[in-house]
This record gives structure tokens, C-alpha cells and sequence, in this order.
């Protein structure tokens, strides 16, 4: 099914410059169809062999379990290239969604501890 509002991924990436970081920025859906692009561009960028990778997640709309899969796959490559991945930015329902099944703690994001206001707005408002 095709859906008209979907926003496609893109990924704007910044090599690694002086301490050896790189940035992706990161905008669109990041979900099943769209996760192979984002595992792929950060393995080509591992081989750069950065000290950090930089994922900014500030203008992802949307993730689903691929997408967050996809993310932990990320950390793992990076983690067996001895790159520290962070991730910087994130959408309110996209932390939500990280929270719920546990990968913030895989990930390292801080403030673990229950949804975010978005989250729980909508929580008490379904």
C-alpha cells in the first residue's frame, strides 16, 4: 500500500573531519522500507573509521520496529569498529518508541524513566 504523506528517507552525511566525528543527519520515516538505506550508509561510513558517529535523529517523523532494529544494528557495527554512535535530537514519540522496547539503554539515551509528555498525552487522550 502506498501512502501519500509519507515522508522518504534522506540522510545528509559530513565525513569525518579533525577527532575523527561524522554526523548524519537523518530526516524522513525510518521504518521498514527505509532502515537498508541508513545500515547501509553507516557501514560505508564505519569504513571511514571514525571515533564517533553522530546520528541526528531531529527530523525523523516516524520509526517502527524495523527502523528500531535498524538503529541497534548501527550501534553494534559501530561498537565492533571501536566507534562510539550517538544519537542527538530525538523526536519526542521516536524517544517514546525507544523507551517502550527497551533500546535506550542499549543505546545510551539519557532520562530513561517513562514517556515523554507527547507520549503520555496521547496515552491519556486514545
Amino acid at each position: 500500500m502506498d501512502f501519500p504523506d509519507r515522508q522518504p528517507l534522506t540522510i545528509e552525511v559530513s565525513p569525518p573531519g579533525p577527532g575523527r566525528r561524522a554526523r548524519l543527519a537523518v530526516t524522513g520515516e525510518l521504518d521498514h522500507d527505509t532502515v537498508g538505506a541508513l545500515r547501509e550508509t553507516v557501514g560505508e561510513l564505519l569504513d571511514r573509521r571514525p571515533a564517533f558517529v553522530e546520528l541526528d535523529l531531529g527530523q525523523v517523523t516516524f520509526i517502527d520496529a524495523a527502523g528500531t532494529r535498524g538503529l541497534l544494528q548501527c550501534h553494534a557495527a559501530a561498537t565492533g569498529h571501536g566507534t562510539t554512535l550517538s544519537l542527538r535530537n530525538l523526536h519526542p514519540l521516536v524517544l517514546d518508541v525507544l523507551r517502550l522496547v527497551g533500546a535506550d539503554a542499549v543505546l545510551g539515551l539519557p532520562g530513561r524513566g517513562g514517556l515523554s509528555d507527547a507520549g503520555l498525552y496521547r496515552l491519556q487522550h486514545a
